[in-house]
């Protein structure tokens, strides 16, 4: 049973941290054992391989109203893609259509290479996680320059690369398009792995 906090965030999606994860035989207990923060809670219920075989989501009150935790529907999601209705197989395909023509260039600046020193300050900020990853997570780094714990184990997602944090000694991921960072140069993990590090580290 993995038990994610959501967090109240400006933005769109669902925004969460990992609380609490527990053996499904008793799960029960947390409430009085394990007892989470007041909150609204997005509980997963997992296989052995740690697949989602359900989900759920439970509203946590403050303790001294007395009140016990209730289960409520989860948030409306919206449809993520647009599919056209079906088409006989024997009609032919309609080609796509065209691009719209772009005939208004935008301004160039009249300072080169301003605008991706801004666009370059804008996405690359001083990095400094949240505190230690909950156990068997590590800290990303998103792309909306928000924070969020993933599973360890789980395939690192895509335009994300693995960094050293020299002031907390630990490594988190982070959202490159390009496979960099400022003021980190490639470099290897014991064993191998690929990782950012700090240019001022490396010889």
């Amino acid at each position: 049973m993995w038990f994610w906090r959501i967090l109240r965030e400006k933005g769109r999606g669902e925004h969460r941290i990992l609380a609490d994860n527990v053996q499904y035989d008793g799960w029960q207990n947390i409430w009085t054992r394990r007892p989470p923060a007041p909150g609204r809670y997005r509980m997963e219920y997992r296989d052995a391989r740690r697949a989602i075989v359900r989900v759920e989501y439970v509203n946590v009150p403050d303790p001294r109203s007395g009140e016990k935790p209730y289960f409520t529907e989860g948030r409306a999601r919206r449809p993520q893609r647009k599919i056209p209705p079906a088409s006989p197989a024997w009609e032919p395909k309609a080609p796509p259509p065209a691009p719209p023509s772009n005939r208004s260039t935008p301004a160039r600046s009249t300072q080169p290479g301003r605008t991706a020193t801004a666009t370059s300050a804008a996405t690359y900020l001083p990095l400094r996680s949240p505190g230690p990853a909950p156990e068997g997570m590590i800290w990303r780094f998103r792309r909306n320059h928000t924070w969020q714990s993933i599973d360890r184990n789980l395939a690192i997602p895509e335009h994300y690369y693995r960094l050293w944090l020299a002031t907390s000694r630990e490594v988190v991921l982070v959202y490159s398009e390009t496979g960099t960072w400022p003021g980190y140069v490639p470099g290897q993990l014991k064993g191998g792995v690929p990782c950012l590090f700090p240019q001022a580290t490396r010889s």
